[in-house]
């Protein structure tokens, strides 16, 4: 990271932020997670680096969502998710609507879930890189238990535990 901020390297600055705002939100680490990510916006919003900025959005959002500040974490998830739309970013495009989803949970919209669920799974077949399929399917049957369709529920999260063995840790 300093490397790349010495060269002004902002693209692969902002991949290298975000990887550590997220080790540090898998270590509990997250006053520091919530400062790289804000850094991460502030400077991508400096020299106009779209990408960063909704790289660093997405992150914020993440570290959001463990603070449970739900409405920051949907308000800067649906701005990197806008910001990725527009630069043809699908691949980033998965962790912001995979928050979203988990907000939406939260709240018991199972509804709105479902729809982000069904822009998510078309990019899950070619962009899950972090093993978010089976989680996908997890919160697809919590959507059905919210809307108290049990038999849903337990068929979904039976055909998922069968289906998909690329992330058996999962």
């Amino acid at each position: 990271a300093k490397l790349f901020e010495g060269l002004g390297m902002l693209g692969p600055l902002s991949i290298v932020r975000v990887n550590l705002v997220e080790l540090y939100i898998c270590t509990g680490i997250l006053r520091k997670a919530l400062a790289l990510a804000e850094r991460t916006i502030a400077q991508a919003r400096e020299v106009q680096h779209p990408h960063g900025i909704a790289l660093g959005l997405t992150y914020r959002a993440s570290v959001l969502l463990q603070l449970r500040r739900y409405r920051e974490a949907r308000q800067n998830a649906g701005e990197a998710k806008t910001i990725m739309e527009e630069l043809g970013q699908r691949e980033d495009q998965v962790h912001a609507l995979a928050t979203l989803v988990q907000l939406d949970l939260i709240e018991e919209q199972a509804q709105q879930a479902q729809e982000h669920l069904l822009q998510l799974q078309p990019l899950l077949t070619k962009h899950d890189s972090e093993g978010i399929t089976p989680m996908a399917r997890a919160w697809q049957a919590q959507c059905f238990a919210i809307q108290k369709q049990r038999s849903k529920a337990l068929v979904t999260l039976t055909e998922g535990s069968q289906q998909d063995r690329r992330w058996p840790y999962i």
